[in-house]
């Protein structure tokens, strides 16, 4: 696991922490979607605070209890719009290796516009690449509702890391070097173009209570809940000049070893819940206290650091001041979320949709504001396996939509995957999806 988590921070490999709006669904969830109570998915009991109590109004009177085992670990990647990137970074320096020492400036500038072009293009976008792993500690989440309590008990412990490359443009410049003994002019191409790295670790343990509230004539019982998030956040950054790209396996490497300086805070999560034998519909409003985490600050005191890369990194960061902020700060802003579904008579089929009303930015600044809609059938077989389909989108920011498919076996062993509808073509022959996420866990229910 310690292997994994240094190769996010490294930008080599965006799964999520359940509570934070703003990550990837943990579990059955990248199916399903953020609805809450759905079937055989036991995340779906802690995505709003108010469901857990609502394990009443199923099967159960009693009460019940639900924990993970492996509950959830996923990984998932991201390409940035680059269409033909490799045919693009081919062309560019077969040409700008052309044209060096011609005699014709104007080769030179021609090859340098069509560079200058693409830089501009990859360096609009919010990343080139976008890598995360997370997962739940054993045995959660753990859900524990008793009608001799009031209600019900949500304890969870998980972990996420994000990171993303995207690259900081600046033009090409020509360099002009005389010949001291012929006198003729020879011509180079020189670029200082950066390529930045972000990276966010995220540990999270939260508690959260539901109680039944009232019983609403004919549209079903209300529940209502709260949940205290606790979070340890590491947040990291750095600019890399693009003269080093050689090394950047290296350098990335290096800067994966520094670590993180982790921060605390806490965020409080609320919901409501109406629940009927049919159908459900819900609203949650997620760190409705909006707490804030500090990156580490990069650019400053560079002429204090020793001599080498990390220096040569912090003067490149500084040159950038344009284009980042040095000494950023994230805030978790609040985010209201509504979802509904609709089941068959024996709880069997589920239909269900939920979105976000608000976008909000995740820790490495991309704009999240998720909707989706799905279907599933929820085995209650040891044999038949249950099943999931779901579609989802960003509606800001990248925009992005993907569609995932699930599978339980033997009513504990949950395998969901999702794979981009959105295609970047790699070269003049193949095209590749820019999202591929897969997700794998077990549960358990008494």
């Amino acid at each position: 696991m310690r292997r994994l988590r240094t190769l996010a921070l490294m930008g080599l490999v965006t799964t999520p922490a359940l509570a934070t709006p703003v990550f990837h669904p943990s579990g059955a969830s990248l199916t399903y979607g953020d609805g809450a109570s759905i079937t055989q998915n036991i995340f779906s009991n802690v995505q709003n605070p108010a469901s857990g109590a609502s394990i009443f109004a199923v099967d159960n009177a009693r009460g019940e209890f639900r924990m993970g085992v492996l509950s959830s670990v996923g990984l998932d990647i991201e390409l940035g719009d680059v269409n033909g990137l490799k045919t693009s970074m081919d062309k560019i320096s077969t040409d700008l290796n052309s044209a060096q020492g011609s005699a014709s400036l104007a080769t030179l500038q021609t090859a340098i516009n069509g560079a200058n072009s693409f830089l501009k293009q990859a360096g609009a976008l919010p990343y080139i690449v976008q890598f995360g792993l997370g997962g739940h500690l054993p045995v959660f989440p753990l859900v524990i509702a008793r009608k001799n309590w009031g209600g019900s008990f949500v304890l969870d412990a998980n972990f996420a890391v994000q990171s993303k490359v995207s690259l900081l443009d600046r033009p090409f410049d020509i360099v002009t070097t005389i010949d001291p003994v012929t006198g003729n002019p020879s011509y180079a191409p020189k670029n200082n173009s950066g390529i930045y790295l972000k990276a966010a670790n995220v540990n999270e343990i939260s508690l959260g209570h539901s109680r039944p509230v009232m019983e609403l004539p004919v549209v079903g019982n209300l529940y209502a809940g709260g949940r205290l998030n606790y979070y340890m956040a590491g947040m990291r950054k750095t600019v890399v000049s693009a003269t080093q790209a050689n090394n950047f396996s290296t350098l990335m490497q290096d800067e994966a070893n520094k670590g993180m300086e982790f921060q605390q805070g806490f965020g409080l999560d609320i919901g409501a819940l109406v629940v009927n034998e049919r159908y459900q519909f819900g609203a949650t409003f997620n760190n409705v206290n909006s707490p804030s985490f500090k990156y580490a600050p990069i650019g400053q005191n560079c002429a204090a650091l020793v001599p080498g890369p990390a220096q040569d990194n912090c003067y490149s960061a500084a040159s950038y001041a344009d284009k980042i902020d040095l000494n950023e700060k994230h805030v978790m802003n609040a985010q209201m979320r509504v979802d509904g579904a609709v089941y068959s008579s024996n709880k069997n089929w589920v239909f269900a949709a939920g979105a976000d009303v608000n976008p909000v930015n995740d820790f490495l600044g991309n704009p999240a504001q998720r909707a989706g809609i799905s279907a599933g059938y929820a085995s209650r077989s040891w044999i038949i396996p249950g099943i999931r389909l779901g579609l989802h989108t960003n509606m800001v920011g990248t925009r992005l939509s993907y569609a995932a498919l699930g599978l339980s076996f033997f009513k504990l062993l949950h395998i969901d995957a999702a794979v981009g509808l959105d295609q970047i073509k790699v070269d003049a022959t193949q095209s590749i999806p820019r999202k591929l996420a897969l997700n794998i866990g077990l549960d358990f229910n008494f």
